[in-house]
This record gives C-alpha cells, structure tokens and sequence, in this order.
C-alpha cells in the first residue's frame, strides 16, 4: 500500500512543526484519531518548562502549495493568503473552545509561519473564508510571549462578587497562603461568620487585617494564642505568629523563624515574601534582595509564586537604583494575569508590576492601554475598600471630636487598622508605589489623629514612616511643626539617623527634606558631614543620578541643603565651605542661585575675609540677580567702597541693594534723608501703582520709626488715607501697630480714622472676584494698639477681633501684653498655653521682657515656657536673653543651655558670655 504525497508532507510538517513548539518547551500532542481540523493539541509552559493549564490547538499546513498566493508590501512579501472553498473548518476554528494557531509550514526551510484563527483575522467570502499568516510570525523562541498570548485568550476569568462572606472555597494548600497575604477577605472569615477552627492560614489572614482578637477568644472559636507559639509549633502557625509579632512590635525573628522552618515551595515562597516585605519597611532593600534571590534561585516554586518572588526582587531593586532587570522583570509579568486568568493573587502580581513599569520605564516605550489595564484587579479594589473603610473611620473621628461628642469609645484601633491593613497587603504584594501611598495615609492618620494618647514613640514612628514611604512634602511639613510644637526630640531622633550617602531611590527626596527641616536640632559634626557629602556630591552628581534616579534638580537641591545647614556647621569648617560656594558661582551661574543667595546670607561676617568679600564682590559683577546682592551686602562690611556703591544704588530705588545694607538702625544721617526723600517722590507718583507704592510706604514707616528725627508722617497719613486694598498693606499697619507707642498723639489721630477705613474695605474685587493681599489682622492690631494708648490699658472690644481670630491675629493679641495689665496678664496668661507654638513663642518674647522689667507675672509665666517641648518657644527666649543683659532673664533660662536646638544652645553660651 503506498502513501501519497499529500499525507507525506503533512506527516513531516505536523511533526517538524510540534518539534519546534517542544524547542521552545511547549508539550505537543498530536491528534491523529481525531483530526477534524486540528493537528496538534499544545500544552504552553513557561521559560522554567512548568505546566501553565493551558490549552491551544493547531492546524499544520505542510508544503509549497500552501505558500502560493502571497501578500506583498512595496515589493516584499510580509504574507500569505490561506482559504478554503467551505466555511466549515473556520467555524470551527473560532468556535472551539481552545484558542487555534493555523501554521504554514516550509519543508524547504523548516520555517514554521501562524496566525492565530479569531473573527479579527478571517475574512468570510462570498464562499469559504480565508486568512493572512504574516511573514514576521515564527514558532522560535522570539515568539514564545506572543504564541503564550494566544493560548490564554480563551481564558475565562474568575468572578468575586459576592465573595465577600464566603470567602475563596477549595483553595488549594500550595495557593492558600499567597491568597492569605495578598488578598486575605478570602480567607479570614468574615467579621459576622461564626467559625468554630481557625486554621493557620485564616489566623495569618486575621493578623493583616487586624481582625485576630475577635476569634482568640474561647465563645467565638479554638484558636491558639500567637504570642505562644515558637519553632515547636508546624511551620503554618510560626508564619501567622511571626507576622503578628512584626506588625505589633517591628521583630522579625518569627519571620526569620519561619522561613527557616518552610520545607515546601509553597512555604518558602510565602516565608520569603513576608521577610522581604518587613525588611522592605525597615529601610533594608539590599538583605530583602538577598534572601529573594536565594529562594528564586532554588528553582523550587510554581508559576506564580515564581513570579510573586521575582516582583518582591525587582522591588527591592528598584530601591537600590538598579533598574535595568526591574524593567526586564516588570514587562514579563505583566502577562502573568493572562497566564492563569484564574487567579486573583496572579493578576495582582500583574498589577504591580504594570506599577513598577511605570515608575522606572521610558514613557515612551510604555503600551498605555495594557499597562493601565493590567493594574485594574480586584487585589486593588480589595485594597482601596479597607482604605476607605479606614478613612471613613478617621472621617467619623472628626466629626466626633468636632461636635464634642464624648459618648462611644475612641476607636483608634479600628481606623488604625485599617490603614495599617493596606500596608500590609500592598507590601505582601510588591505593589511599591500602593504601598508608599498606604504608608502616608497611616502616618498622617497617626499623627493627626485626636483619640491617639500622642507619645513620642508614636510621633518618631510615623516620620519614619513618612520617610521611608518617600512621602517627602508631607515629611516636610511634618517635621517642621513638630520641632516647633514638640516633642522635639521626636525629629531629633529620626534626624540624626539620617545620612543621605545611606538613602534608598524612595527615601532620598525625604531624607533632604527632613535634615532641612531638623537642621537647628542636628549635631555639628552631623551637619558637617551631611554638608561635606553634599559639596562632593554637587561637584560629581552623574554616579548620584544613575544610581537614585532623581525626579528632581539634585545640585539645587544640594545647594538648598547646604544653605539650610551651614548655620549649624562648626565654625572651623565654614571656611571651607564658603570658599567652596564661591568657587561655584561662576560654574553654575544660573542653575543654584537662590540656594547661592541663602548660602551667603547665612555665613557669619566674621568668616569673612577681606580676601573672600573681595571675590564676592567680583562675582556679583556677573552673578544672576537673586545672587548678586547677597554677594555685594557679604562683601559691604569689609569693602567700603561697596557700601557705598550699595548706598548709592539704595537711593536711586534699587530695593535689593537696600536689603543687602543690612539693619536700618545703622543708616547714617544723610542716607536716611535721602531714602525717605525717594520714599516721599514715590508715594506722589501713581504710575508705579499700588505695590511700588506699598513699598514705598513701607520704607517710609520703618524710617519715621526708627529715625523719628527725619520721620515724614504727614505723608504716609496722607497715603493711607486714599489707597485701596489692591495695595499690600500689611507690612505698613503691622509696622505702625508694633511703634506704636513712639508715633506722636498728632499723628494716631489721623491714623485711626485712615485705619477704620481700610477695615471696612471690601476684601475681595466685585466685578472679578480677585481676593486682595489680607491686611485685616494687620489693621484690627493697629486699632487695638492705639486704643491702648489712648486708654493706657487694653479694650477688651478692641481685643475681640484679635482673640476670635487665626494664629496671626492672636500673636498681634500677645504683643499687645507688654506692660502690667489686669485684662493683658490674664491674656497673656491665656496665650502662653496657646495650642499654636507661633502663638506661644510671642508671648514667651513678651514675658522675657516683662521679666527684664522685674515685672512677677512675667516671672511666674517664664518657668512654663521654658519648659516648651517644642524649639519655637525655646528660640525665642534665648534670642532675649542673648540681646539684653538681664541676668534675672539669663539665669532662669539656665536650663535652655543643654537644649536640643544648636541655635537655641548658642544664643545661651553667649547670654552667659555677656553676664562675665
């Protein structure tokens, strides 16, 4: 009997083409009893050869024939054109339920070419059908990702509603404890569910979501207690007890414990997961890739828990700056959802890791649509669900504490837990950037939180966290009202474990923001360091880019925080540091010069040398604007020649050269004269406007007060009495308010009239809408003030705009307590225990000066301020103490010497300096 050729060639191409899916470790299964239309059943495996539980058929197509109607594009060929007559096999084709490749295969060649078989691709004729099998598709190696695509097309997915009671059923043992830590609601049973035997698994569930306590008790289940289990217990119970202990108590022995205990892939994976995960929030990125490594290397896990580890090892790479493999490793797993469409924790992974592509990756190579997609999961709806559920507890909180309701518990721990649940699940599952997110919601609650009892572990924590989540405009500011309203030593803390040299691609923007922000609290010698690392890294900043990948101008940033921490260096490096910022200006003309300007400003005029104040002077003949003045005022007290081109350039309008003159109590004569001759000519004049001339105005106020003798008040009645509120007035009334009590009776006479006028005065345009500069607490201390003086005691009516008002308006109030009072010592008295530390430091200005007056309230009060936990109070009364010669004020701010705040330790040594 013979064969015919047909039947040969088709033998040779099925089996040269399931050849050729084996070498790209495919599992091909021909059908040669049953062969309707396709030739090979293919089994997809992944780049490990593990079993995916997927399913594609294929239809060989073996010889020359096949390849004779080709498709040609500007001369190329860049296909085929495959047809039958009758429609029967594409029917069939695109209605099985596995997903169908047509292959041409060339026997002259061994090239295999497919198309996948969908309702896109085959083109229905009038009779039959017919499809395009592209040039550019090959069954090789090349192609695997997209032949893997095509086999998981048919896939359905899961749906979860209504999981939410029920939770996952029959999951298997090997998947139960990825489920456990990504998505544990299904798992842990829910809150309303009676459950007599909490397995281990729903125990680790219960833990994440904060929810274990409900079932340790005997009524509502046998569960054992965690804190009691140890390396005698199976290794299920040590993963749940080990994460319980880490969330409670930042120990990660159990976690240590447990991976050692894991025998199972399974196990590892988990055990491995949950130590990255800790080590991750510890600030560890380099032991977290370590021990990910390790397990991926054993080549032990399945599918998914590959991946799951592999996501866990990008992120710790990400951290450490080496993002080539995270992107390599990001792109491949995106396609995991797809892979095994049933699995909620696989299409999590893929979610993450569309993430971590887009936070590493060029814009320009990202596909949009399949990155954004790939993040839509029900792991992060899950997710967001217990953040709001936490949110709307603190929301609750609020409205509690704001409508003074004392009735139900506080109720700290639930929206607490809730946040912290977040946390956990987005770090289980390697999503960085939900995880940042997640850490910022639960520290910001922490810190603002009113039913928290505040403790300074409490305080120091959440800025760790904040710095740790990269959460640095919120750092910031946290840290900044912290050290100002204490506890103190809570920044103190965190920032003197700060080295930048030490930060992470997450942490390093916060890391900067927070020495900035605790610079008077930081050691001399760590303020150096941090200076010196800064002005190496300036000079070479490439290595710093390449491997931190900076979002943001790293050397202005670097200028800023050498700027924000020179007042700190000792004063026997700021020589070097000067001569260093000198050398630079000219290098980087533009790109530091507000940060330059800062720097400048701040060094001492005792460092510097006639030497250095004569380059600065010849840089600022180059230097960009905001520099320039800073550099000619440095280099004005040593080169008299610059003063008085300074001088020179003040009167004819030039503000930045007034400013770079420095105090206006220094003026001689004649300068004064003509500044406010210029002041004089500017007020007259209208087509400088409203601003020109609200700093004209300005000049002229701190002239006439603090040179009374030449004092032009005539002409600033005048003014005030006509301008509107488009001008910013503020400074104007603020500055009258505080000299007060030196403006002749003649001239508050006129003033208060001219004040009741811009009080009335609309705040905002009626035809635009505009909102004006506010001025009011400026003008309602005015009034307040003058009454004082008309009165010779405070006008409790006078008073009410001030003390129903902001932080702004109650600081006016305090200023207004100088002298003995019934009404201002009980204020003042009021104002020293004000909620606002801003609030608190005025009136501790203004007991140190009823205490140099031998004044007893103010002697009473000073004990309680200078126990402030905060620095603003504590700068403020060693400012006092350092520029009067009290030693009644010196000696009872004693104690101030050894605090926390380097500015607030100078000022000290040198009140004790003046009373030798």
């Amino acid at each position: 009997m013979r064969a015919t050729i047909q039947e040969q060639k088709g033998g040779a191409g099925a089996n040269e083409v399931a050849a050729k899916f084996e070498r790209i470790g495919w599992g091909p299964s021909p059908n040669h009893h049953h062969d309707l239309g396709t030739d090979l059943y293919l089994a997809p495996r992944d780049a490990r050869l593990w079993e995916l539980g997927l399913l594609a058929g294929a239809q060989v197509k073996a010889g020359a024939d096949y390849f004779k109607e080709p498709k040609k594009s500007a001369g190329e060929v860049v296909g085929w054109w495959y047809r039958e007559s009758r429609r029967d096999h594409f029917d069939y084709w695109l209605n099985h339920h596995a997903p169908h490749l047509l292959v041409l295969h060339d026997l002259d060649t061994s090239t295999s070419f497919w198309v996948h078989l969908t309702e896109e691709n085959v083109v229905f004729l009038k009779e039959g059908a017919k499809v395009l099998v592209p040039a550019d598709q090959t069954v090789d190696l090349e192609h695997a990702e997209a032949l893997l695509a095509v086999a998981s097309s048919r896939s359905r997915r899961r749906s979860w509603e209504g999981s939410s009671w029920a939770g996952a059923a029959n999951i298997s043992p090997t998947h139960l404890y990825r489920h456990a830590l990504l998505v544990p609601r299904l798992i842990a049973p829910h809150p309303n569910r009676s459950v007599r035997d909490v397995i281990a698994a729903q125990a680790t569930s219960l833990v994440i979501l904060r929810r274990e306590w409900r079932y340790g008790q005997p009524s509502k289940s046998e569960m054992p207690d965690l804190a009691e289990i140890d390396s005698s217990w199976d290794w299920d119970w040590q993963l749940a007890a080990g994460v319980k202990r880490w969330i409670e108590s930042s120990d990660i022995g159990g976690l240590r414990d447990a991976l050692t205990a894991a025998s199972q892939p399974h196990q590892q994976a988990a055990s491995t997961v949950a130590l990255c995960a800790a080590l991750m929030e510890n600030d560890q990125p380099g032991e977290a890739a370590d021990i990910a490594h390790v397990t991926i290397g054993s080549d032990r896990l399945g599918p998914i828990d590959h991946a799951w580890l592999r996501l866990q090892h990008a992120r710790a790479l990400y951290e450490l700056g080496d993002w080539a493999p995270v992107r390599e490793t990001a792109v491949e797993l995106i396609a995991l959802s797809a892979r095994a469409p049933r699995d909620v924790t696989a299409s999590a992974i893929s979610g993450a890791a569309a993430n971590l592509l887009f936070a590493t990756a060029d814009w320009e190579g990202i596909d949009f649509a399949q990155t954004v997609a790939a993040t839509d999961t029900a792991a992060a709806w899950w997710r967001q669900q217990v953040v709001g559920w936490g949110l709307r507890r603190q929301r609750d909180e609020a409205f509690n504490a704001w409508a003074h309701d004392t009735s139900g518990a506080p109720g700290f721990e639930d929206a607490w837990d809730h946040l912290r649940a977040a946390t956990l699940m987005a770090g289980f599952l390697g999503d960085h950037g939900s995880w940042r997110g997640a850490m910022e919601d639960l520290a910001k609650y922490v810190l603002t939180s009113g039913s928290l009892t505040v403790k300074q572990t409490d305080i120091e924590n959440a800025l760790d966290i904040l710095r740790t989540a990269g959460a640095h405009q919120s750092l910031k500011k946290a840290a900044r009202w912290i050290a100002n309203n204490g506890p103190v030593l809570a920044v103190k803390n965190i920032a003197d474990a700060c080295l930048p040299s030490r930060s992470t691609v997450t942490t390093f923007h916060a890391d900067l923001e927070l020495l900035a922000a605790a610079r008077d609290l930081l050691e001399p010698d760590h303020a150096a360091t941090v200076v010196n690392w800064a002005i190496a890294r300036f000079d070479e900043p490439t290595a710093l880019e390449e491997s931190l990948h900076p979002q943001f101008d790293v050397q202005k940033s670097l200028v800023e925080l050498i700027a924000d921490l020179v007042s700190v260096v000792p004063p026997d490096g700021l020589t070097a540091v000067l001569t260093w910022a000198l050398n630079a200006v000219p290098e980087y003309p533009g790109l530091t010069a507000a940060g330059m300007r800062n720097l400048v400003n701040r060094i001492p005029p005792e460092v510097w040398t006639h030497e250095l104040a004569t380059r600065a002077a010849q840089l600022a003949e180059e230097a960009p604007w905001p520099l320039r003045y800073a550099l000619l005022g440095a280099a004005a007290g040593n080169l008299p020649e610059v003063r008085t081109e300074l001088e020179a350039q003040a009167r004819a309008g030039e503000k930045e050269a007034l400013y770079a003159l420095g105090s206006v109590d220094r003026f001689d004569d004649q300068l004064v004269e003509d500044l406010i001759q210029k002041a004089q000519a500017d007020l007259s004049e209208h087509s400088g406007g409203q601003r020109d001339q609200a700093d004209a105005a300005g000049l002229l106020t701190l002239l006439s007060l603090r040179h009374p003798d030449h004092a032009r008040w005539d002409d600033l009645c005048a003014w005030l009495d006509q301008v509107d509120q488009r001008a910013d007035l503020a400074y104007v009334l603020e500055r009258l308010a505080r000299g007060a009590a030196g403006i002749p009776s003649e001239v508050t006479a006129r003033l208060r009239p001219a004040v009741q006028r811009i009080l009335a005065l609309p705040p905002e345009d009626p035809q635009s809408g505009r909102i004006w500069p506010p001025f009011s607490a400026q003008a309602s201390f005015l009034l307040a003030a003058l009454d004082q003086l008309d009165q010779h005691k405070l006008d409790p009516a006078s008073l009410n705009p001030l003390l129903s008002g902001d932080r702004i308006h109650r600081q006016f109030a305090a200023l207004l307590c100088g002298k003995p009072d019934r009404i201002g010592d009980g204020l003042l008295t009021s104002l020293a225990c004000d909620p606002d530390p801003h609030v608190r430091a005025t009136a501790a200005s203004v007991v140190a000066h009823r205490v140099i007056d031998g004044d007893l309230i103010g002697e009473a009060l000073l004990p309680q301020l200078v126990q402030d936990p905060g620095i603003a109070v504590a700068k403020i009364l060693a400012r006092e103490a350092a520029k009067h010669s009290s030693r009644s004020l010196t000696e009872m701010l004693s104690s101030l010497r050894s605090h926390p705040s380097s500015q607030v330790k100078s000022s000290m040594e040198s009140a004790f300096s003046r009373l030798v």
